[in-house]
């Protein structure tokens, strides 16, 4: 098995180390109590609702749409078919 590092080198985990770094930079914004708040991106709304619920699609999504702003968007579909009070 090859080693990251190259012949002889010492095994390193590089996914391990990357996923710490991560853990260790969540925790800190835990910790600090400071949340990066995430801006809401321009969707093309019927573009959103074809991806989701066309039986064609795959569910994929042209690009990241940030949790609370897809929630937002999905509450208000919900709401206008009578399906959410």
């Amino acid at each position: 098995m090859a080693t990251p590092g190259g012949a002889g080198a010492p095994y390193s985990n590089l996914g391990l180390k990357r996923w710490e770094e991560g853990r260790k930079k969540w925790l800190e914004v835990e910790e600090s109590g400071v949340e990066k708040t995430k801006r809401a991106v321009n969707v093309n709304i019927d573009l959103i609702i074809d991806r989701i619920f066309s039986p064609e699609s795959d569910g994929t999504l042209p690009h990241a749409v940030p949790l609370p702003q897809l929630i937002d968007l999905m509450t208000d579909l919900w709401e206008a078919d009578g399906l959410f009070d």
